[in-house]
C-alpha cells in the first residue's frame, strides 16, 4: 500500500516572532574552516539591520545580527568564531519579518544574492551546496503550493455560486494536483535522501496501515490498526540527526506522540518516555531535548495526576546525574521538588494535617469517616474563593449524603475574624480549621501556591484526585463510582 507524505510549506509563512534569548546547544558541524561567516546580499534592499536566528524545538532564538555594510547597501555579513549548529535558520527584518529561511550545516562560509523583485525566483547561492539543494526543492513546490491554493479558491468559488459542474472539476484538479505533489516530494526524498529537507518532509511522512488481519474466529481485532501505528510512529524520523531539532516540524511531532497517540495512563506514557530516551541516548543533543522536553512538559501539566511522570524523570535521569547540562543546584532543587510531589501523587496517603476549628479545637483531616472527604484550601479575602466555596457549599448540601461526603475546608489566611465572619455569612457548616498553628507547614506539603485548591480523599484518606475544581466534582464522582463498581465486577 502506498506510503503518503504529508506536504511541509518551507516558505508560506511571512511573519512570526524571535524570542531574543538562546538555548544552550552547542552540537558542532564537521566543517573543516572555523567558525561561520553568511554573506546575504539584496540588491534594492534598503533596510539597515538583518537577524539571524536558529529553530530550536518549538520556538525560534536569535542567534545573530548585522549591520548594512556602508559601502554596498543591501549586503549583510554575519560572523562568529563558532561553528553553528547544523539546522534550518532564518533571515528576519529588525521587524521580525521573515526573509528567507537557510540550511546551515557542513559549509558556513557562503553568500547568497537575490534582489526585491522576486525575492525567491532570483535568489542563488556560491559556495552553499545544501542550499542549493534545498532551493531546489523550495522553488518548485512553492510555485506547486501555488497552484493548488489557486485551485482551492475556485472551489469554494463554485460552492459558493453551486455550480455543480464547477466543483466536480476543481475537486479532480485539486486530486490531480495533490498527487503531482506527492509524487514531487518522493522524488526528491530519493534523489536527496541525506539532505537535510528530505529529512524534514519524512519527519510527517504518513504510516501507511495495512488491512487489520482476522483472527481464527473471524473477528478482527480494533486496536491493532493504533498498536501498528504507535510503534511505527518514528520509522521515518532520524532520531541520530539532532538537525533536525533546528527545524519546525520535530518539537510538533514529539509533542503529539505523547499527547495524542500513546494512552494517556501514567504507566504506559512513562514506559513510553524511557523507550523513546534509551532510542535516542547515542546522540547527547536528542537526549537533552527529549529528557527535557518530556520532564518539563509533564512538570506543568494541566492534566490531573500527570506529575507522576515528572517525579519518575527527576528520579531516573536527573537524580543519577545523567543530565550533564544542568547545575548541581538545579538537580537539588529537582529532587526537592519531585520529593514534595511524590508526597501528593494520585494514589498516596494524604499527609496528615491538623489544625484548630473555630473553637480552637485541633481536628485531623483524617477525622471525617466518610466515603470522600474534600479538602478545599481557600483564603476568605480570595476573589475566586468568593464565587467558588459557596458553589461547593451548595454541592455538600445536595450531594453529602448520597454521595458519602465530608469537607475538610482549610483557610489560608490568619485573620481570624474576617476567616469566622466569612464562614458565617456563607454558612459553611462543614469542618472548617484555619490560623497559623498546624502540626505541619500545608502550603509546603500540599504544594499551595494559589486559591482556591481541591484535594478528594478516598474512606483510607487516599488522594484520588487533586486540583479539581468545583465544576467538575459531579461527573469525577460519576466516574470514579463507576469505576469502582466495574472494578468490583472484575473481581
Amino acid at each position: 500500500m502506498k506510503r503518503k507524505l504529508i506536504i511541509f510549506a518551507i516558505l508560506l509563512i511571512s511573519s512570526w516572532s524571535i524570542s531574543f534569548a538562546q538555548k544552550g546547544n552547542s552540537t558542532k558541524t564537521n566543517s573543516k574552516t572555523k567558525g561561520y561567516s553568511i554573506t546575504i546580499n539584496i540588491k534594492g534592499y534598503k533596510d539597515s539591520l538583518l537577524y539571524l536566528a536558529n529553530y530550536y524545538g518549538g520556538n525560534q532564538y536569535l542567534k545573530d545580527s548585522s549591520y548594512a555594510n556602508k559601502a554596498k547597501p543591501g549586503t549583510f555579513t554575519f560572523n562568529g568564531k563558532d561553528s553553528l549548529p547544523g539546522g534550518i535558520y532564518i533571515i528576519a527584518t529588525q521587524n521580525k519579518v521573515k526573509l528567507l529561511e537557510l540550511i546551515i550545516d557542513k559549509n558556513q562560509h557562503f553568500v547568497a544574492t537575490t534582489d526585491t523583485l522576486d525575492f525567491l525566483a532570483n535568489l542563488t547561492f556560491k559556495d552553499s551546496p545544501e542550499n542549493e539543494t534545498f532551493y531546489s526543492y523550495v522553488k518548485p513546490i512553492s510555485k506547486l503550493q501555488m497552484e493548488m491554493t489557486r485551485l482551492q479558491k475556485e472551489l469554494k468559488d463554485f460552492k459558493t455560486a453551486k455550480n455543480d459542474e464547477g466543483i466536480k472539476k476543481s475537486e479532480q484538479q485539486i486530486k490531480d494536483k495533490g498527487k503531482e505533489i506527492e509524487q514531487f516530494n518522493k522524488d526528491f526524498i530519493a534523489k536527496n535522501p541525506e539532505a537535510l529537507i528530505s529529512k524534514v518532509l519524512r519527519v510527517n511522512e504518513q504510516i501507511d496501515i495495512p488491512e487489520l488481519p482476522i483472527k481464527e474466529n473471524g473477528n478482527s481485532d480494533s486496536t491493532w490498526g493504533w498498536r501498528y501505528y504507535k510503534t511505527h510512529y518514528w520509522d521515518y524520523v532520524d532520531l541520530n540527526d539532532d538537525r533536525l531539532l533546528r527545524t519546525p516540524v520535530f518539537a510538533s511531532k514529539l509533542s503529539t506522540f505523547f499527547t495524542s497517540v500513546i494512552v494517556q495512563d501514567n504507566d504506559s506514557i512513562i514506559k513510553e518516555a524511557d523507550l523513546l530516551i534509551e532510542r535516542v541516548r547515542p546522540n547527547k543533543e536528542m537526549f537533552k531535548y527529549i529528557v527535557w522536553w518530556i520532564t518539563n512538559h509533564y512538570e506543568t501539566s494541566k492534566i490531573m495526576g500527570q506529575d507522576e511522570v515528572f517525579v519518575h524523570m527527576a528520579e531516573k535521569y536527573y537524580a543519577t546525574n545523567q543530565c550533564w547540562w544542568v547545575t548541581e543546584s538545579t538537580v537539588d532543587n529537582m529532587n526537592k521538588r519531585a520529593a514534595q510531589i511524590k508526597a501528593i501523587l494520585i494514589g498516596a496517603k494524604a499527609p496528615e494535617l491538623i489544625m484548630p476549628d473555630t473553637n480552637n479545637v485541633f481536628i485531623s483531616c483524617y477525622t471525617p469517616k466518610s466515603k470522600f472527604t474534600i479538602m478545599i484550601f481557600w483564603d476568605p479575602d480570595c476573589g475566586h474563593c468568593k464565587t467558588e466555596v459557596p458553589k461547593l457549599r451548595d454541592f455538600y448540601t445536595a450531594q453529602k449524603d448520597s454521595l458519602g461526603i465530608e469537607v475538610y475546608a482549610i483557610s489560608t489566611d490568619t485573620d481570624l475574624n474576617r476567616w469566622k465572619k466569612f464562614i458565617i455569612d456563607n454558612k459553611l457548616v462543614w469542618i472548617n480549621v484555619g490560623g497559623n498553628t498546624a502540626n505541619l507547614d500545608f502550603r509546603k506539603v500540599y504544594d499551595i501556591y494559589s486559591t482556591p485548591v481541591i484535594y478528594i480523599l478516598n474512606e483510607n484518606k487516599k488522594i484520588i484526585a487533586k486540583r479539581i475544581s468545583v465544576e467538575d466534582l459531579p461527573d469525577f464522582f460519576k466516574q470514579y463510582n463507576r469505576m469502582i463498581e466495574h472494578n468490583k465486577k472484575k473481581q
